[in-house]
């Protein structure tokens, strides 16, 4: 959050006018002490003396931005419990070595770990596939 003429720089509108696109960053009005919040992009940057974007248009982008997010946390969280299911199943062969049932729970832990890395990792492409550029 930027406070003051910081908040003012790089924003072609001056002072919270509005939603509207600079170089540098996302303007919003109301949003904060400043009205201003600052974020970065993946897209080219918006000249804003030819290029307009309306408020549907914003409303888009930054939607197909927040699911690229919750992509990726959802493959980070399919990678944690796997890497759970994996550690589980070590511990078992570490210090339960000797019941064969256990062996066999131990086995069955890093077999479904491995499954779930390779069902996380099918998701997350599927999606990204499905995402514009």
């Amino acid at each position: 959050m930027f406070v003051g003429e910081e908040a003012n720089r790089g924003c072609p509108g001056g002072k919270a006018q509005g939603r509207h696109w600079s170089r540098r960053c996302l303007c919003l009005a109301g949003s904060g002490a400043g009205g201003h919040v600052r974020s970065t992009c993946s897209r080219p940057p918006l000249d804003p003396t030819t290029d307009s974007m309306d408020e549907a248009e914003l409303r888009d982008r930054l939607a197909v931005e927040r699911t690229r997010l919750a992509n990726e946390r959802t493959l980070l969280a399919y990678v944690r419990t796997a890497l759970a299911l994996i550690a589980g199943g070590a511990a078992f062969l570490q210090f339960f070595s000797a019941p064969a049932a256990l062996n066999a729970v131990a086995w069955v832990l890093i077999v479904v770990g491995g499954v779930v890395v390779w069902a996380g990792v099918y998701r997350f492409r599927a999606v990204r596939r499905n995402l514009p550029p």
